[in-house]
């Protein structure tokens, strides 16, 4: 029996294992498109070796599957019809495993982001292996090309165009608690504590303090001038004289209706000490 299917998307699919892709084998043979990326059920070199059943294979994408390895993706070249081959944080293949895809297949693109185990060593490779009438959008961001390789080896082929981006997502990651620590709430907590006992140190209840809301005497007794700035603040009795010269100037404007009783533009609006 075989199942017309073209495409295929099952990535981040736990129940995705080496017998799933045996089975996609065996019945898609049609399959042209193959996403099986952050697939946790167990992916290995059995699994990728089995998709050699699929002889029309073009796009495949195995990102994340720690599992695979050099011996597993070599078995891909068998594929000749495979263009695209996504493979972002598989730490398992080297270089060897890479070149014998890129030199058996006229591939158009290849994604070994944050593959950090391959370096200037895999990029000379690469570019010396593939073939000449093809091009080729190479991404090696995140791994350990260095700019002395970019420059010697990157920029020699003009049918090779140099992705320096990661396109790797963190959080797909496996192992990511050690690139990405939990967040530890004890050590948040041990924080704040710190920042207490730092407040009490210099002075303390300085939150506190800065919280506290400023009474209305405070505000309207201060020097104001037109500029808006405060100094020389008037409290206690004087503050109180203050407050009832403003009341009168508002009863005042309010029963006359005359703004002459207010300043002038451009005079100081109130409150000289």
């Amino acid at each position: 029996m075989c199942v017309v299917k073209e495409r295929l998307d099952m990535r981040q699919n736990s129940a995705v294992n080496d017998y799933v892709l045996g089975a996609i084998a065996g019945y898609c043979n049609h399959l042209c498109e193959l996403d099986v990326s952050a697939c946790r059920g167990g992916i290995t070199d059995a699994g990728i070796q089995c998709l050699v059943g699929c002889v029309h294979l073009s796009n495949l994408d195995i990102s994340y599957l720690t599992d695979v390895t050099a011996d597993g993706v070599s078995h891909l070249a068998q594929i000749g019809t495979l263009k695209k081959l996504i493979a972002r944080y598989c730490t398992g293949i080297t270089t060897e495993g890479f070149i014998s895809v890129v030199s058996l297949c006229e591939l158009e693109e290849l994604d070994v982001s944050s593959c950090f185990q391959l370096g200037d060593f895999f990029l000379e490779k690469v570019i010396a292996v593939k073939p000449p009438t093809s091009r080729l959008l190479l991404t090696v961001g995140g791994t350990t090309v260095t700019d002395e390789g970019v420059e010697k080896f990157g920029k020699s082929d003009p049918t090779v165009e140099l992705s320096l981006q990661s396109l790797a997502h963190g959080h797909l990651i496996p192992d990511r608690d050690l690139f990405y620590p939990l967040y530890d709430d004890e050590d948040d907590d041990e924080d704040e504590d710190k920042d207490e006992d730092e407040d009490e140190e210099f002075g303390g209840g300085l939150e506190e303090e800065a919280n506290l809301p400023m009474s209305t005497p405070d505000v309207l007794s201060g020097n104001m001038t037109a500029a808006g700035t405060f100094d020389d603040a008037i409290v206690g009795d004087d503050a109180e004289e203050e407050l009832d010269d403003v009341g009168q100037y508002c009863e005042d404007f309010l029963e006359n209706d005359d703004p002459s009783l207010f300043p002038e533009d451009g005079d100081e609006w109130m409150f000289q000490s």
